[in-house]
């Protein structure tokens, strides 16, 4: 036995330091509400639509994500608290749903753009986008 343990802690110590560490960094609420909430996101995006000719000045804010699940149907709500340069968006299971398996939320551009997107999800944070592109 001891001498089983003896050749496979090695191996055991090298698979630890070879793996990946999570993408982003999760609070202990941010990993309960991704085990509680249904509609996990597996990936996501968001762009900022710019007017054709002259200026090209903003024009919407636009932000879509596609669901683990292609048979759940939620949708995304602004929520009350979004600000300092961070967009808060609510996961919120409808059966109202245009496109079960997708998210989509749009909004006119404000003039400070958002640098980052947040989903919630039960009060949790269970998706983050640091990156908005512009689009012309």
């Amino acid at each position: 036995m001891i001498r089983t343990l003896a050749l496979c802690l090695p191996m055991l110590l090298l698979a630890a330091c070879a793996a990946k560490p999570p993408p982003e960094a999760v609070s202990a609420a941010g990993l309960l509400a991704r085990a509680q909430c249904p509609e996990r996101i597996a990936e996501a995006a968001a762009w900022v639509t710019h007017a054709q000719g002259g200026a090209r000045a903003a024009e919407d804010l636009v932000v879509g994500a596609r669901l683990e699940d292609p048979k759940a149907a939620a949708l995304l709500f602004r929520a009350a608290d979004s600000a300092g340069g961070t967009l808060v968006l609510d996961i919120r299971a409808s059966d109202t749903a245009r496109q079960p398996g997708k998210l989509t939320y749009r909004e006119r551009a404000p003039e400070k753009p958002y640098e980052s997107v947040v989903f919630r999800c039960r009060g949790g944070i269970v998706f983050s986008l640091t990156t908005i592109e512009n689009i012309y």
